[in-house]
């Protein structure tokens, strides 16, 4: 994919609704979407121009399309497992910092019960 540079093009609203609904849905930005529609039409023009593997091709593309439906599961464990460490550790450290307070709170009253014993 070269370098990204901004292109308009100029499309009905309603192609440019679906389309960025597609690279939400997808999760991919609208380069890669684009990159996606022009990799799909040419998996089109290969089965045009070779109708005797067309099965082949579409073999290729369901592989294609399984592949990337897997790594997509993956990105999504992932990011569910980050926020699964995410959550532990913010739960552990307010776990901490009650136990700290408990102990804080009894060291204040030990340090007034001995002051309380000095003046009486």
């Amino acid at each position: 994919m070269g370098e990204i540079k901004q292109t308009n093009f100029r499309l009905d609203e309603d192609s440019a609704d679906a389309f960025r609904k597609y690279c939400e849905e997808q999760k991919i930005s609208h380069a890669k979407g684009f990159d996606h529609l022009l990799e799909m039409m040419k998996l089109a023009e290969a089965e045009k121009e070779n109708p005797e593997r067309k099965t082949e091709i579409e073999d290729f593309e369901r592989c294609i399309n399984e592949l990337i439906a897997a790594y997509r599961h993956s990105l999504e464990i992932n990011a569910n497992a980050e926020k699964r460490v995410q959550e532990r550790f913010v739960a552990d450290i307010n776990r901490r910092d009650r136990e700290l307070n408990e102990l804080l709170y009894v060291l204040f009253c030990q340090k007034v019960a001995k002051s309380a014993v000095f003046f009486v």
